[in-house]
């Protein structure tokens, strides 16, 4: 039975049976995994959003435009649902070991944003990592490439 009504989460089809975005289930996934993140510290500001829409553009190759819609869809389903497990099982489903490390440093990037790295996202960080099953050093790594990116030293 859950099985089937995750099947139909992923599905996303509008009524008339055809897509009801123009994205992957990859996409929206990730996108609203760094939603939840942003959104957890209570200040889902402008830094982290414009954040969220330059790595979705630079690590799906998507345009500004088509970013920024990305974002909105990912921030709609995230509300919409109560907990990020659908996203994480999306994630666990359909990225690779090495894309789902991909996922936490974008994850990361994002909490570091806003120039302060609150408790909440960390811990929502860590949480998805579990329930990915990796462990810390792929943790770690990701931060680490996320440092990386973003010039912050440790």
């Amino acid at each position: 039975m859950l099985d089937r009504i995750v099947a139909f989460l992923d599905q996303r089809k509008a009524p008339d049976g055809e897509s009801a975005d123009p994205f992957s289930v990859k996409q929206v996934a990730a996108a609203a995994l760094m939603v939840e993140g942003a959104r957890l510290d209570r200040d889902f500001d402008e830094s982290e959003r414009a954040a969220m829409e330059r790595i979705v553009a630079e690590r799906f190759g998507l345009a500004a435009d088509d970013a920024q819609t990305l974002i909105d869809i990912a921030a709609a389903r995230q509300k919409a649902n109560y907990s990020d497990w659908q996203f994480t099982e999306a994630v666990k489903k359909n990225f690779s070991a090495q894309e789902q490390i991909d996922i936490l440093s974008m994850m990361w990037e994002v909490a570091y944003a806003d120039g302060e790295l609150h408790r909440f996202e960390v811990h929502q960080i860590k949480s998805v990592a579990r329930q990915l099953g990796l462990g810390d050093a792929e943790l770690e790594k990701a931060r680490a490439d996320a440092q990386a990116r973003l010039g912050i030293s440790k």
